[in-house]
């Protein structure tokens, strides 16, 4: 046996199954979209920054309405903890495979 034959593969990781269907199907624009993708797909979870840059949204004015319409259809959960001041808010992103389901849609 050489050494060819003791080395393992691991089995190639499929980004389509780590995404809820919906997230495809749901009527939300591109960038919103894209988000989502890129949050479902990355191994660790992504920084604002990162994601802006990824989807290529270069203003913060585009990222909250971007952000706004994910909320709206409930696949985002976003939470602000006060800066107790000191100067500092600590943003909380978190996206749902499943989204929330909005009542008043």
């Amino acid at each position: 046996m050489s050494d060819i034959d003791l080395f393992e593969v691991e089995p190639p990781v499929d980004i389509l199954a780590a995404i809820p269907p919906r997230v495809l199907s749901d009527d939300m624009g591109a960038s919103a979209r894209l988000i989502l993708l890129l949050a479902f797909s990355l191994k660790e979870k992504p920084s604002k920054g990162l994601l802006m840059r990824l989807a290529g949204i270069n203003s913060d004015k585009t990222w909250q309405k971007v952000c706004r319409e994910m909320e709206h259809r409930g696949w985002l959960i976003r939470k602000n903890h006060g800066s107790a001041g000191r100067g500092k808010w600590r943003h909380e992103r978190t996206f749902l495979r499943k989204p929330i389901e909005n009542p008043l849609l």
